[in-house]
């Protein structure tokens, strides 16, 4: 399983909501990308879940993919 911080990654997930700054939109789609690749490489969901509880990370990916500023890519 790849090591992430769950605190990290859950702020890096919150940066720039509602701002257009690329900076922190990219910072955004890392920890996307981090997230997908914890999930994918995991040879136990349940044992993920624990250390990225979804209760905590629905509602971030929410609010991205609600943001009209939010870039295309993502």
């Amino acid at each position: 399983m790849v090591n992430v911080d769950p605190d990290t990654l859950l702020e890096w997930l919150t940066l720039g909501l509602g701002q257009p700054d690329l900076t922190e939109r990219d910072m955004q789609l890392v920890a996307l990308e981090q997230l997908c690749m914890l999930l994918l490489m995991s040879d136990n969901v349940d044992r993920c879940f624990e250390s990225c509880p979804p209760c905590s990370f629905l509602p971030a990916l929410c609010r991205i993919m609600l943001d009209e500023s939010s870039q295309q890519k993502v």
